[in-house]
């Protein structure tokens, strides 16, 4: 049992809820595959889906940017890096069997022209003569940011002979050693742990956004920012003219190059998949989008063109393109392919089952598909108990259009039951587990999140709580907030800046923001897309750099510098550590032990203690001490005042009194005769 072949249609009816198995289908039939519906859809999980049907499929994304242009905010790296790789294998020698999933909406913004990307790579190779200094070169030359760890692609760090990059065409960042002017390895690494995972022969590197700040594009920027008369945004014009990239910079994209293109420029082996009515939608989409640049939209009708104009992308889409529908079409006398078809059931999950025990007794071809593994079990039980025959393989799409497939059991996440077309003498009935069983509540598990940005519990935040972004640094907590994201509810965490400008940040990201300080504190609030947050940071991170090699330094002297080597008697020392009235807690065995190691060691000593009142700090000092005057030298506890240096002459004495050292203080109350003695 095959699918009708569909080439000489281009127009199909189908049901939403088999859009993967549609997709699927035509890859076969055209090879690659370009998805653009009107509605937004979830990418990640279409992905998924598409993969169980058919492993081999090569998916691409590319999202529409993440965020408005001349708003003073910059796209996440995630949707910068999607875009960029997307654009690179697209430029790349075409293979079969693509998918490239992205969005009406995302054809309205244009991208880079292709002959702009070419030879923009560089290829990394084991025991290869690159340079070190041409490497570097080609990181700061096409915008890789300099941070201290990596973690995102698009950054790269330098620490001594080890390179760090992380590549947008790459799932992990590489570790470049070098052995003079040869790359001696190259090794992936985690970010979560920054440790190596893997030794690799080769690593490419290519552009890390479309972001690109070249003097010719500088200078595009500035003529473009004249013409438009752009207000409120001097911060930026000053620091980009002088080639300092600050975060938000990336908003004016669509004034810094003179000519783009078009995705589909990029898609000319691709059949183009689009909704019944993609022509008025993408109208809509247009000027909604144009509508929203203000006084800045004349300028952008005439004089730009950075937007894909609605006859430009019925021209550029015409000829190779297909439309489907769940509908039908308003046009009754197309030639259609009718290629799946909703169920009709009922609300009344009772019922349903009963229907569904009808097919499997009429000996129909039937998946159920399943969302969860606890309806997995359900339907198992349900089916062994009635004493049902049933296949629970792994299926992919050649294995759904066999004829010996009768009842399987499927892990396939749809909304509602379809029935899918295959040939005219037999269908395939794909029943949802959601016709039956109520919905199953799903709970995804995030990734890591750095400890030293995180927020442990955004419940225990108060309105008006400070609040420091990375990117965009202090404002004001303003509550949780609901929207609908690609028709799916988040959860949104608000945050108000200098003039009320707003910021939402996804609770799954709140690795990006930090509590300011803790509890009442007054502070200015920092204005979205300015540079004085930036300015703070680099400074701040100027000061720990100039501490941190001060400390390098003295660490370095010390190092190199002799002491002598204290070790004590040692049935002496363990008498005197036997006379303590309490038992030491692990702490504090675990100082005096380094303190031990300190003193024997023939290097002076560096160490601080740490504790709470009555946590026992004394008594590993008097051990030090001990250790100290049992070798021969004197000791001085220096106290900051003088009812220390009486309440520790009396503890000290007492502690000792069982040897024959000497215990004396000197404060300002002794004599000079005394303190002389």
């Amino acid at each position: 049992m095959i699918l009708h072949s569909f080439k000489q249609f281009n127009t199909v009816r189908l049901d939403i809820q088999s859009i993967e198995l549609f997709l699927s289908s035509a890859v076969i039939e055209f090879g690659n595959i370009a998805f653009f519906p009107s509605s937004e859809y979830d990418k990640k999980l279409v992905k998924q889906k598409l993969l169980k049907l058919n492993p081999k499929l090569e998916i691409l994304e590319f999202p529409d940017f993440d965020c408005s242009f001349f708003a003073n905010l910059s796209p996440t790296s995630v949707n910068k890096s999607k875009r960029i790789s997307t654009l690179y294998k697209l430029m790349e020698p075409k293979k079969k069997n693509t998918i490239l999933l992205s969005s009406l909406e995302s054809l309205i913004k244009k991208t880079i022209k292709i002959e702009d990307l070419k030879d923009l790579k560089l290829h990394l190779k084991k025991n290869n003569k690159l340079k070190y200094d041409n490497i570097i070169n080609f990181l700061q030359r096409y915008c890789y940011e300099k941070v201290d760890f990596v973690y995102n692609p698009g950054e790269y760090a330098i620490r001594g002979e080890i390179l760090d990059i992380f590549s947008p065409l790459h799932e992990f960042p590489i570790r470049i050693l070098f052995d003079f002017e040869h790359i001696e390895k190259l090794n992936l690494f985690s970010t979560d742990d920054q440790l190596t995972k893997t030794q690799v022969d080769d690593y490419m590197l290519f552009l890390p956004s479309e972001f690109q700040f070249n003097e010719e594009n500088i200078r595009c920027f500035r003529e473009f920012f004249r013409k438009l008369n752009i207000r409120d945004k001097d911060d930026f014009y000053k620091s980009i003219s002088n080639g300092q990239i600050l975060p938000g910079s990336e908003q004016f994209f669509p004034i810094l190059y003179k000519d783009f293109s078009s995705i589909l420029n990029y898609l000319s082996d691709f059949k183009l998949v689009f909704d019944s009515s993609f022509k008025d939608d993408y109208k809509y989409l247009f000027n909604k989008e144009i509508d929203s640049l203000g006084e800045l939209k004349s300028f952008f009708q005439k004089d730009l063109n950075f937007f894909l104009k609605s006859d430009d992308f019925i021209k550029l889409s015409d000829n190779s393109k297909i439309l489907f529908s769940s509908n039908g079409f308003k046009d009754s006398n197309k030639n259609q392919f009718f290629f799946s078809e909703g169920l009709s059931l009922n609300k009344n999950k009772k019922q349903n089952l009963a229907k569904l025990f009808n097919f499997i007794k009429e000996r129909k071809k039937l998946i159920f598909c399943i969302s969860s593994k606890a309806n997995d079990r359900k339907i198992k039980n349900i089916f062994n108990k009635m004493s049902i025959s049933f296949s629970s393989v792994p299926l992919e799409l050649n294995d759904i259009l066999k004829k010996n497939l009768f009842l399987n059991i499927f892990n396939f996440d749809i909304k509602s039951s379809f029935i899918l077309k295959s040939d005219k003498s037999e269908e395939i009935i794909f029943f949802s587990d959601q016709d039956i069983f109520d919905k199953t509540i799903k709970k995804n598990i995030g990734k890591n999140i750095k400890e030293e940005n995180l927020i442990e519990e955004y419940s225990s935040l108060k309105y008006g709580d400070f609040i420091v972004h990375t990117d965009h640094g202090i404002g004001k907590y303003n509550g949780l907030k609901q929207k609908k994201i690609n028709n799916v509810s988040q959860d949104f965490i608000e945050i108000l800046y200098f003039g009320d400008d707003k910021l939402l940040i996804p609770v799954e990201n709140l690795e990006v923001i930090s509590k300011y300080g803790q509890g009442e504190v007054q502070v200015s609030l920092d204005k979205l897309g300015l540079q004085n947050w930036q300015q703070r940071k680099a400074l701040v991170k100027k000061r720990i750099r100039d501490i941190a090699s001060v400390l390098l330094k003295t660490a370095a002297e010390r190092k190199l510098k002799k002491a002598d080597i204290l070790k004590p008697k040692i049935f002496e020392y363990e008498k005197f550590s036997s006379e303590f009235d309490f038992t030491e807690t692990s702490d504090q065995i675990k100082s005096i032990l380094q303190i031990e190691n300190d003193l024997s060691s023939g290097q002076p000593m560096d160490r601080l203690i740490c504790g709470d009142v009555g946590f026992g700090k004394t008594e590993i000092a008097m051990r030090a001490a001990f250790i100290s005057v049992s070798s021969g030298y004197q000791v001085a506890i220096i106290c900051p005042k003088l009812l220390l240096v009486n309440q520790h002459h009396e503890t000290f004495k007492k502690r000792f009194n069982n040897f024959s050292y000497k215990i004396e203080k000197i404060t300002r109350l002794e004599t000079p005769k005394k303190k002389r003695n």
